[in-house]
């Protein structure tokens, strides 16, 4: 019987552990995999006036796409249970698309943008649809 070395029985150990780990959570750690989109983000910051500064981009990996972006601004009393107060949208024909509007909000909420992208080719057909959120953000 062969004897397996103590770097060889780590080795074996991380590899059991993040094989479990990567599993239980859908297979990867990594960001979600588009089929069309390269990049994907949302990002919300509030003021101490509670100004609401709301930004979403996607870019796709093709500069022809037409990509139809909506950003939704959203709040909560309990951070689980959203509902929409303002919403944005753009539809452009380039690879690059972002929204960076405000809204001024009320104290004693959560808030968080939802945005999702729709992604068409330039001949008009549909190629992917795609939803991320911001951190949630308590006011």
């Amino acid at each position: 019987m062969k004897k397996i070395s103590n770097a060889g029985c780590l080795f074996l150990i991380l590899w059991l552990l993040i094989s479990t780990a990567s599993a239980m959570h859908g297979g990867s750690f990594d960001q979600p995999r588009y089929t069309r989109i390269r990049t994907f983000a949302a990002t919300l910051t509030i003021s101490e006036s509670g100004y609401a500064t709301c930004y979403s981009q996607v870019k796709s990996t093709d500069s022809s796409d037409t990509i139809d972006l909506t950003m939704e601004l959203q709040q909560s009393t309990d951070g689980r249970h959203w509902n929409t107060i303002k919403s944005w949208d753009i539809s452009d024909s380039s690879n690059i698309v972002d929204l960076d509007k405000g809204w001024y909000v009320s104290s004693g909420y959560y808030y968080q943008i939802l945005a999702t992208a729709e992604v068409y080719t330039s001949s008009g057909i549909w190629q992917e649809t795609a939803s991320t959120n911001s951190l949630v953000t308590n006011f």
